[in-house]
């Protein structure tokens, strides 16, 4: 399995809500679910759930 980067994260997150919002957005919305989860995830975990909690939140516009 590959490394994980968090351009890959970004990437699939375009890939998947690029066509309701900019790359800024999307790019917005993960930088605030890394803030939120600093400190609180393993390192090992830290992107799988940066991914998770940001598709959550571009899933459910009310929740951002």
């Amino acid at each position: 399995m590959s490394a994980e980067s968090y351009p890959d994260v970004l990437e699939r997150l375009f890939a998947e809500f690029g066509d309701r919002y900019s790359l800024a957005t999307i790019t917005e919305v993960a930088r605030g679910c890394a803030e939120d989860l600093r400190g609180q995830v393993p390192d090992s975990a830290r992107l799988e759930m940066l991914e998770r909690l940001a598709r959550q939140r571009l899933s459910t516009p009310s929740a951002r």
